[in-house]
């Protein structure tokens, strides 16, 4: 067990892939001073950002109206039951 690799246990959906090709880009564009790579790269940083908070927020909003549900539920059944 202690001899796995870490990275093999890294699941990440294709946004958060692109959003880390896209700043690594961007640090490249950079270092070797790159202007169109630069700015392709800024573009795409800012917009895969973006679509990044979208997904994660409806991954969250469901999670969580998903554990209302349940507890509600819960609830109904146990006060049903005595």
């Amino acid at each position: 067990m202690a001899g796995e690799n870490t990275i093999d246990k890294l699941r990440l959906n294709q946004n958060l892939w692109a959003l880390v090709v896209a700043y690594a880009s961007l640090g490249a564009a950079e270092y070797w001073d790159l202007n169109r790579l630069r700015c392709l790269a800024l573009i795409m940083a800012v917009l895969l950002s973006v679509l990044v908070l979208a997904s994660m927020s409806f991954y969250t909003i469901t999670y969580c109206v998903g554990k209302w549900f349940d507890a509600r539920k819960e609830m109904r059944g146990g006060a049903g039951r005595s």
